[in-house]
Parts: C-alpha cells; sequence; structure tokens
C-alpha cells in the first residue's frame, strides 16, 4: 500500500510524491513489483483498464525510484499508468515483490 499513488494522494502512505528519487530506506533494500512476470504468481498481462502491465522497480538502493499507477493517479502526478489497476480501478495494486 506504501507505493500506490492513491495512498500517497489520501496521505495514508508513509512516503509522499516529494519521496520519490530520495533515500528512504537502506542502500540495501531493492523491491520490484512483477505484475507482468508470467512467472509471478497474480500476474497479468493487462490491467482492469486495459492497460498493459510493467515490472516495476520502486525502490533502488533504498531511493524510492517510482509509485504504481492506475489511469486516474497517473493523470494526478502527470505521468503514465503503470498497468496497475488491479483488483479494482480506484486504488493501484500490486502484482508480486521480488
Amino acid at each position: 500500500m506504501w507505493f500506490n499513488a492513491y495512498s500517497v494522494i489520501t496521505e495514508v502512505s508513509g512516503v509522499s510524491k516529494n519521496d520519490i528519487g530520495n533515500t528512504i530506506a537502506s542502500e540495501e533494500l531493492s523491491i520490484m513489483d512483477l505484475s507482468s512476470d508470467p512467472n509471478a504468481f497474480g500476474s497479468e498481462s493487462f490491467d482492469y483498464e486495459g492497460n498493459k502491465t510493467m515490472n516495476i522497480e520502486v525502490i533502488r538502493r533504498g531511493v524510492l525510484t517510482q509509485l504504481l499507477h492506475n489511469n486516474r493517479t497517473a493523470a494526478k502526478f502527470n505521468t503514465v499508468s503503470t498497468g496497475h489497476a488491479v483488483g479494482n480501478w480506484l486504488s493501484p495494486g500490486q502484482g508480486m515483490w521480488q
């Protein structure tokens, strides 16, 4: 939940939009969302909005690199959807974490 843009917008996340590009954890931590990896449990080719899902590096060596977006949150952040309208259309969701 921390890394989906809807949680950031509604201020229930532990991170903010301003944290993108900043160190938020140990440099030994990297997190990938594997939503489009066919070998990952729960992966999908497309999200509920028809967007192709993407594997997203959320944290690289402790730095918050990107948030998970659906069409609505991407519009608010002036970016593109990452294909994470999974489970519902309101809040971007995640696939399998690595």
